[in-house]
């Protein structure tokens, strides 16, 4: 059964939502706000953030989100208990955000500055970790040793090993995007000709997975 449209901001974009289940975080690119939606009764509240917010990440325990900024190059801390937002600067154009599961990191994938800002959640502290051209998204995994980041103009998603700060490239498809770390899951976008009249050229989605020592094998 579809529940009824519920409506939120203009051009909503990214969404996550709390373990529990009981709140939905959307972002709403052009209005400049995230929307709040209580699951149990269907009620939206609005929270202001920066400029096309454009990434949007829940800490494990649900106390904070954090909500990336893509034109004000900041990333909104939002405290969920009190409602008070804490604007952090971070690289150019940020997108891609993730959080450890002990929530004492968040990685954010900065395209226009082709780096990984790391933030440190207990004083907002912030470094930038060089990555590939144009990073996009990002992905921690379990225990917090490793980020992944595809790098979309380069084919390449970076392994930052987070103790060392070493960033090892590893070749993936073109125009990697998505990420999502089991055995590692990358999307990978490329064009292909399709005979039309206007003859289209139709993005086509294909993953490639990696194992933990990078090796990568086609979906």
């Amino acid at each position: 059964m579809v529940s009824p449209p519920i409506s939120v901001g203009s051009n909503p974009d990214e969404v996550a939502v709390t373990r529990d289940g009981g709140r939905v975080y959307v972002n709403n690119h052009l209005s400049n706000d995230v929307s709040v939606i209580d699951t149990a009764t269907g009620l939206v509240t609005t929270i202001g953030v920066g400029e096309r917010p454009s990434g949007v990440a829940i800490a494990p325990d649900g106390d904070r989100v954090y909500v990336t900024n893509s034109r004000s190059d900041t990333v909104s801390v939002i405290d969920t208990k009190s409602g008070l937002v804490t604007p952090i600067p971070v690289g150019d154009i940020p997108g891609g955000v993730a959080v450890s599961l002990d929530g004492l990191r968040v990685y954010v994938a900065n395209s226009g500055s082709n780096t990984v800002s790391v933030i440190d959640t207990t004083n907002n502290a912030v470094i930038a970790i060089d990555v590939g051209d144009r990073p996009d998204q990002v992905a921690v995994t379990s225990d917090g040793s490793r980020v992944y980041v595809t790098n979309a103009d380069s084919g390449t998603v970076s392994r930052i090993d987070i103790a060392s700060k070493v960033v090892t490239p590893i070749r993936v498809g073109d125009r990697p995007f998505g990420v999502a770390v089991a055995r590692m899951i990358v999307a990978s976008m490329w064009p292909i000709s399709v005979p039309t009249p206007c003859r289209r050229l139709i993005p086509r989605v294909t993953p490639s997975l990696i194992s933990l020592s990078g090796t990568v094998q086609p979906g």
